[in-house]
């Protein structure tokens, strides 16, 4: 922690897109007395098709804005670059950085299941981050991975209710399906939107980890280890994105209703 921090610092959390929104909303929820950052990088999505030094560019540029916002934490809302680059940024800033991918494997490897489906970009797939760390934890759990290229792409297109989503999407689930899981983890913070979906074409028969709660408690623990979580009234949650705010925002909403005035800012 930087001298400059303290209980009313806010809270950084940013993603390729309006995916990062279902983090927010679970954050909002544990923390409700906190403020926040939000940042979208629109102009640059989808993380998934990027290579690891062009992610760690982007997680640079965005964390070191975070840094000059004098923030005491900051969440990097998105699969892609947890798994790719965040391991070599956590030393490098005043404050935590928290990934999707270490306290969810931790809560899913606890759950003792046979087999668990993780549903993400290609690029988090082709790292094995979840199933390396999973089966780490607990050998006796197997992972069964799905890269799902396009998803995201149709979501902030605002098409997370179109037939060619719906198609693509059990096109994804079915394989997993035929290996018997137990679980899909939701392995790209954009899939939550796309929940009711998922019960659909499992028949409500596979249970569905969502790992935005599991980071906001993880958060709130370390906050609170920390002694700067905030008892006063948080500020007005701060929105931008670096293309189109405005078709953020209307995505957005999907995934977290208090969504609202963003702005634009490029880095």
């Amino acid at each position: 922690m930087s001298s400059n921090q303290n209980n009313q610092s806010p809270i950084g959390v940013y993603d390729s897109g309006s995916g990062g929104l279902s983090v927010l909303k679970e954050l909002k929820r544990i923390l409700p007395n906190e403020s926040f950052i939000y940042f979208g990088d629109t102009k640059r999505m989808p993380y998934g098709d990027k290579t690891p030094s062009q992610l760690m560019s982007f997680c640079i540029e965005i964390l070191d804005y975070f840094e000059t916002r004098n923030i005491k934490a900051a969440i990097s809302a998105c699969n892609t670059s947890s798994a790719a680059v965040l391991p070599n940024l956590t030393k490098s800033y005043p404050f935590e950085i928290f990934g999707m991918i270490e306290p969810t494997s931790k809560y899913v490897a606890n759950l003792n299941f046979k087999k668990v489906g993780i549903i993400a970009t290609a690029a988090t797939i082709k790292t094995s981050a979840y199933k390396n760390s999973i089966e780490k934890i607990n050998n006796k759990t197997e992972v069964i991975q799905q890269p799902c290229p396009g998803l995201v792409e149709l979501i902030e297109a605002n098409q997370s209710d179109s037939q060619e989503c719906f198609v693509l999407l059990k096109s994804y689930i079915e394989p997993l399906l035929k290996q018997d899981i137990q679980a899909i983890v939701l392995g790209c913070t954009h899939y939550p939107i796309l929940e009711s979906m998922i019960h659909e074409i499992t028949n409500h028969r596979i249970i569905i980890i969502n790992p935005a709660l599991v980071v906001a408690k993880s958060v709130k623990e370390n906050l609170t280890k920390q002694n700067l979580l905030n008892n006063n009234t948080p500020y007005e949650t701060e929105f931008y994105a670096s293309k189109n705010p405005q078709l953020f925002e209307e995505v957005g909403r999907q995934l977290y209703s208090g969504c609202k005035n963003a702005k634009l800012l490029e880095l």
